[in-house]
């Protein structure tokens, strides 16, 4: 069992925030080999306790990841909103109202 946590240990340092800064706290004070098998009892216990409380786990910074697809329309909602400042920017800046607005910014209506 062992063999395998610390296996697992060595991509979790790799690919979660909240492990990596872990183990690059511990590994100050301990070195490299004794803090990856400190990670992996805190890996252990994180695991136990999962089990224990029939929960799953899901790191704060990957939240987002859950649910991949509100996560994009929300990005493709915030470049939008960028791109309509900027026509409106371009529209005043060169005293053009309407859909002339839409002409000036960028070559056209597509790039929008």
């Amino acid at each position: 069992m062992r063999f395998f946590l610390v296996e697992t240990v060595h991509s979790l340092i790799k690919f979660t925030k909240k492990f990596k800064s872990k183990y690059l706290s511990i590994v100050r004070r301990l070195g490299k080999k004794r803090s990856i098998i400190a990670i992996a009892r805190i890996l252990a216990e994180t695991i136990y306790a999962m089990l224990k409380n029939n929960t799953r786990y899901i790191e704060k910074e990957r939240m987002e990841t859950v649910n991949p697809d509100k996560l994009y329309f929300k990005r493709l909602e915030e470049l939008s909103l960028k791109k309509i400042n900027n026509m409106r920017r371009v529209a005043k800046d060169s005293n053009v109202n309407g859909d002339s607005a839409n002409l000036i910014y960028r070559g056209g209506i597509k790039d929008c």
